[in-house]
């Protein structure tokens, strides 16, 4: 197989097709290939290969398309338009079994993976242990989006009492904490729990929705299914298409972009994983901004509040790339360890209000590390830490500030003054200059 790769998108010019069809022809020819034979089966195949689809191909990673066989489907009932979807009830085991083989990855296009304990998920162990057969009654259901659906032929000889089915390219954008619940509980289950897992029935649905050609619609619809447990804008945002479009670049630089929201979103420990809200604490910093900063520090909700809005789109917008967040979350990390220690190395007692400073001010002095030191707002390549520059400017910042707030603002209480949008300008500008 010979792979001819560029940096384009998908696709070339007809000339160039031309040649390599004539080339993969001549190289059969001279190998005495027999006529028609069939593309796939040609000892010597010449194939185009585009930056595009290298960058799909390393941002999907372990996230395989997930088929789901021989789906049972209980008192079953089928929608034609505007998207075909089938609906009905599916057993406890069943679901079980989906999770034992795909895991998390079963919620690749939900808005968030598993929220830990909540109380509808203590309902749903409640319900499933106690009562399995009033699940169907207490239960919302689970969604699934999926790229297409086989109906077994035998259903054609039954009636809709069940129903067998194959589901492409499955995932649950709705019901996460049922499946995730129903298959943590069951999973080292005894015989008489299993036998009350094959009792338990949860309402379905499966909508037929190809990603490629609506993907608007697939967000829409997985929005619109998610109210269950209380969701914030940052789940929506998951699965918004400059997250996605960052996670793949980041993907080339061989970095994961953690977007789903998980119980307690402890950090990873990872050093090449980001997730979405170190990535808004990077990108806020290295915005610079006075209003930028104090809304991280009091009201970071706000940034995912519209999608549409200016403030989202102030941080994650076309311009700005894979490589941008990288470098602005690694600067980010480095600077708040170093902000760590000195606080540690302050003592709260004696030193009081630079302790509050170096505590209440942190973002505006990440900010400002990040422009002056690590310069990284206009790079295109991944940029080295240099944590000495940055200790030794942290240190000087932490004096001036401290001098500033006693000489303008004696009577300043931090925490108040680096939440107020004016005094941050006004102190970043003085810093600044």
């Amino acid at each position: 197989m010979f792979v001819m790769a560029h940096t384009g998108k998908r696709g070339a010019a007809e000339i160039i097709l031309k040649d390599m069809q004539e080339w993969q022809d001549e190289l059969n020819d001279a190998a005495l290939v027999t006529p028609n034979t069939q593309q796939d089966q040609l000892p010597f195949q010449v194939h185009l290969v585009s930056a595009e689809d290298l960058t799909e191909w390393m941002q999907k990673g372990s996230h395989l398309n997930i088929d789901l066989e021989d789906v049972e489907l209980d008192s079953y009932g089928q929608k034609s338009t505007p998207y075909l979807a089938f609906y009905g009830q599916v057993s406890g085991d069943q679901i079980l079994e989906w999770w034992t083989s795909h895991g998390t990855r079963l919620f690749s296009k939900n808005i968030r993976n598993i929220l830990g304990q909540t109380d509808v998920n203590d309902s749903i162990k409640l319900t499933s242990l106690n009562s399995p057969e009033m699940f169907w009654y207490y239960n919302n259901g689970i969604t699934l989006l999926v790229s297409d659906i086989h109906p077994h032929r035998r259903n054609a000889n039954r009636s809709t009492e069940r129903g067998s089915f194959k589901f492409i390219n499955a995932s649950v954008i709705n019901g996460a904490q049922t499946v995730s619940t129903i298959g943590q509980l069951f999973s080292n289950a005894s015989p008489e729990d299993l036998t009350k897992l094959s009792q338990l029935r949860v309402p379905a649905r499966f909508i037929k929705v190809p990603d490629i050609d609506n993907a608007d619609v697939a967000v829409a619809i997985t929005k619109a299914n998610n109210h269950q447990n209380r969701v914030l804008g940052r789940d929506f945002a998951s699965q918004h298409p400059e997250q996605l479009r960052l996670a793949k670049e980041m993907a080339v630089e061989s970095y994961q972009y953690q977007l789903l929201r998980t119980a307690e979103q402890k950090k990873s420990t990872d050093a090449k994983v980001i997730d979405l809200d170190e990535a808004l604490d990077g990108l806020s910093c290295l915005n610079g901004s006075a209003s930028t900063i104090t809304t991280l520090k009091s009201q970071r909700g706000r940034f995912f509040d519209n999608l549409d809005g200016s403030l989202y789109k102030s941080l994650f917008n076309p311009s700005v790339s894979g490589i941008k967040v990288i470098n602005a979350v690694i600067h980010l990390r480095a600077i708040e360890k170093l902000i760590n220690e000195k606080l540690l190395l302050t003592d709260k007692n004696n030193q009081r209000k630079r302790h509050l400073i170096i505590t209440h001010a942190n973002r505006v002095i990440s900010s400002l590390l990040l422009d002056n030191v690590s310069r990284i707002s206009k790079a295109t390549e991944l940029v080295d830490v240099n944590e000495g520059a940055l200790s030794e400017k942290l240190d000087d910042l932490v004096v001036k500030m401290e001098r500033y707030i006693e000489e303008h603002h004696v009577n300043a209480y931090p925490a108040r003054f680096f939440a107020n949008v004016e005094k941050v300008s006004e102190i970043m500008k003085h810093l600044a200059d």
